[in-house]
C-alpha cells in the first residue's frame, strides 16, 4: 500500500511538473513575441494584421517537450 502512495504522488508531480513547464512555456513565448515582434512572413509577403511570427509556438513547445522527455528519462 505504502508503494503505491509513493508511485501515486510521484506520477502526480510529475504531470505538475509537466503542466507548469507548459505554463511557464507559454508565458515566455507570449513576452518574448511581444518584445521581439517580428511579423509573420510567408514568401515574399508580409502579414501584418497577424500575431507575430517569432519564435513559433509549436517549436517552442516542442523543444520544451524533447528536453523535458530527456530528462524525465534521465532521472527516471
Amino acid at each position: 500500500m505504502t508503494m503505491y502512495m509513493y508511485q501515486q504522488t510521484v506520477f502526480f508531480m510529475l504531470q505538475m511538473t509537466f503542466f507548469g513547464g507548459i505554463l511557464i512555456n507559454e508565458l515566455v513565448n507570449m513576452m518574448v513575441k511581444h518584445t521581439l515582434a517580428h511579423p509573420r512572413l510567408c514568401g515574399d509577403h508580409l502579414f501584418p494584421n497577424s500575431s507575430h511570427g517569432m519564435p513559433s509556438d509549436h517549436s517552442q513547445f516542442m523543444a520544451f517537450f524533447a528536453v523535458y522527455s530527456v530528462l524525465f528519462i534521465y532521472v527516471r
